[in-house]
């Protein structure tokens, strides 16, 4: 299944004048059982090269800024692959802030809004009570057992009762798609980043921040253009890391930030995992291995606070990789959508994701969308079986489970006012 996305009307100046700036365009590609997997490329002005010459997993010689140059064809994807998709209920993201407490955000098969809570690892879930017209949710993250957030199309919305029951929340700018949302434990500093439509061309990004946990947001300045922003992991109630199209940094609870540079192979990344203050995981799909399925994902990683970022080589086959939790400074799990028949994969690393093992999760899965992991050996992951949405849980690094979800996807039920 393809999809457009957007579509240009050039006037006739706007097309001479693309030998200098390129447009916005959509490769979508079905992976998973008819998953749609958007990718979408942006546009920053930069000098075109003509047709053919461009790889979108070339090499960027010398450190530059995300933003520049932009011949990368990816995300952030938009729907999360393994997600919810239209006539077909999902996940698209979980998080467990207690060993006991697992919270999942997603749509029904209407695209409305659904959260569910867990207390026995996505073993079974309990649907929680939510605004009426609520949109899909695309993130959700947890600051104690009790406070969490959740963040979709033009909203935020909050619970003080560990998931159960929600409010909603407006967010500065109503046309946002926040698609991340990091709230890190016992603080009340929430951030969330997304994408902004741009009629005249590329995504814009977005970052919100609240410091009175999700009920009231703010859109800070930054002193350069944002790029389109996937996802956002905050370590402490200052330090937070944003991805996309560019590297963000802030130490100041996401008032300021600064760009971070990466030198190597470059693509852009759909999420991010700060195991610690200093550590921090980055990881996005690479398009090519859409025709070239044993092609690795991007990954980028910093050791010193998100000052300094280098490329990491992916094993092979991981090119369709959107779900990472690093729950320390040291282990990491890694998954995504199976881009074939085979078995869906996961991978772990114990050195910070310099180096990574493969795992498989049941046969039954055929597509990860979120992981969370409280220890290294104590993960949970939803997705979809076939078309049907399911979690799981690892006991250990080499052993998942899997149960497929009950009819919380339903378009009448999940819902209230």
């Amino acid at each position: 299944m393809q999809r457009r996305v957007n579509e240009m009307n050039e006037s006739p100046a706007r097309s001479r004048s693309r030998n200098t700036k390129r447009t916005l365009f959509v490769i979508s590609t079905s992976v998973a059982g008819g998953l749609l997997f958007a990718s979408v490329a942006l546009a920053i002005g930069t000098p075109s090269t003509s047709p053919g010459t461009q790889n979108p997993a070339s090499s960027v010689s010398a450190p530059v800024p995300w933003t520049t140059p932009q011949n990368e064809l990816g995300a952030p994807s938009i729907p999360t692959p393994g997600g919810a998709t239209e006539g077909a209920g999902a996940f698209d993201a979980i998080t467990c802030p207690t060993a006991s407490l697992c919270v999942a955000v997603g749509g029904d098969s209407g695209m409305s809004g659904i959260v569910a809570t867990s207390s026995n690892d996505g073993g079974t879930w309990t649907s929680s009570t939510v605004p009426t017209g609520l949109p899909e949710m695309k993130s959700v993250s947890c600051s104690s057992a009790s406070q969490c957030v959740a963040v979709g199309s033009g909203v935020a919305i909050t619970s003080s009762d560990g998931g159960a029951t929600w409010s909603a929340h407006s967010i500065p700018t109503s046309n946002t798609a926040l698609l991340g949302v990091s709230c890190p434990s016992d603080t009340t500093t929430c951030v969330a980043v997304g994408v902004i439509p741009n009629d005249g061309g590329p995504l814009n990004g977005a970052i919100v921040v609240s410091s009175d946990e999700g009920v009231t947001w703010s859109a800070p300045s930054t002193s350069f253009q944002l790029g389109a922003l996937g996802g956002v992991s905050c370590a402490s109630g200052n330090f937070c890391v944003a991805v996309g199209a560019q590297i963000l940094v802030t130490n100041n609870a996401g008032q300021t930030w600064t760009q971070q540079f990466v030198g190597g192979v470059a693509g852009i990344l759909r999420t991010v995992s700060c195991g610690s203050t200093t550590t921090c995981v980055a990881i996005g799909a690479n398009p090519i291995g859409v025709s070239q399925n044993s092609d690795p994902g991007f990954e980028i990683q910093t050791t010193n606070g998100g000052t300094k970022w280098n490329p990491v080589n992916l094993p092979s086959g991981t090119w369709s990789v959107n779900a990472l939790a690093c729950p320390d400074a040291n282990d990491c799990v890694l998954s995504g959508p199976s881009p074939s028949a085979a078995s869906t994969l996961a991978w772990t690393s114990s050195d910070g994701g310099s180096t990574w093992s493969k795992t498989v999760l049941p046969s039954a899965v055929s597509a990860v969308s979120s992981l969370s992991c409280v220890t290294a050996t104590s993960c949970v992951y939803v997705g979809l079986a076939g078309s049907s949405p399911t979690s799981g849980t690892s006991a250990d690094s080499a052993g998942w489970t899997n149960t497929q979800v009950p009819v919380i996807f339903s378009t009448t039920s999940g819902s209230a006012s």
